[in-house]
């Protein structure tokens, strides 16, 4: 997370795909809720760029990829703080409703980077599977 100007931050994201480093960022303002949804949008921007590269190479507008968030909120249960996210995954005329949620246990950052990829997981698993042959998700990581 990066102060860009007053009030602002950019917040970045890379997750790390068949060797490759793919980066998505979020600019929002410098409040708690927002920090918390740039981070996971910030996820969902470095996943496209991930789901790109299986693409074809000139896909029409029915198969490109897209994931739009619709929130994240951090919410208290058995004693423990947790980060919930929910998103729309949007492919080939239909969009899916995802759900994620992960423990805070450093920050509520990192929280809300393993949510978005709690709830991707399975969708982004099987457009990977599909559009290479194989393979998992290395690593994602916060900045």
């Amino acid at each position: 997370m990066d102060r860009i100007e007053s009030h602002k931050v950019r917040i970045a994201v890379t997750i790390e795909w068949s060797g490759k480093r793919f980066e998505g960022a979020s600019v929002v303002p410098d409040l708690p809720l927002d920090r918390l949804e740039g981070a996971a949008d910030a996820t969902l921007r470095a996943l496209e760029a991930v789901l790109a590269q299986v693409e074809p190479s000139d896909p029409s507008p029915d198969d490109r990829l897209a994931f739009a968030l619709q929130g994240a909120k951090v919410v208290g249960a058995f004693a423990q703080e947790y980060v919930l996210v929910n998103l729309n995954a949007h492919a080939s005329r239909s969009a899916l409703s995802l759900t994620g949620s992960a423990a805070v246990e450093e920050d509520m950052l990192r929280a809300a980077v393993m949510a978005t990829l709690q709830a991707t997981n399975r969708w982004v698993q099987l457009r990977l599977v599909s559009g290479e042959g194989g393979g998992s998700e290395d690593a994602g990581s916060h900045r």
